[in-house]
């Protein structure tokens, strides 16, 4: 479940940038 993982990190980034934006 590592790829999960790394797809949830994704997600959770990209709604900070769009956030941040």
């Amino acid at each position: 479940l590592n790829i999960l993982r790394g797809i949830l990190a994704s997600i959770e980034q990209q709604n900070k940038g769009n956030k941040a934006e």
